[in-house]
């Protein structure tokens, strides 16, 4: 079994390293691993900003609910 230290993540994300082959990423959608490899892009000018995530995750939940036929927000 392998234990992650807080510091080895921290590293690994410094590094820009994420494996995504390990758990819980194969389960995850691959536009959300796209995100997180935009939100820890080591280069500041290519980094996503707060606002442009925010904006992101807006409009994925904005195409999910036209795409339901249910769909309330609040």
């Amino acid at each position: 079994m392998h234990t992650e230290t807080e510091q080895g993540v921290a590293q690994a994300i410094i590094r820009s390293v994420i494996d995504f082959k390990r758990d819980p990423w194969p389960k995850v959608s691959d536009n959300a691993k796209d995100l997180v490899k935009k939100m820890l892009n080591p280069d500041p000018k290519q980094r996503l900003t707060a606002q442009e995530v925010l904006g992101n995750l807006l409009t994925s939940m904005a195409t999910k609910c036209q795409e339901s036929t249910q769909c309330s927000i609040g």
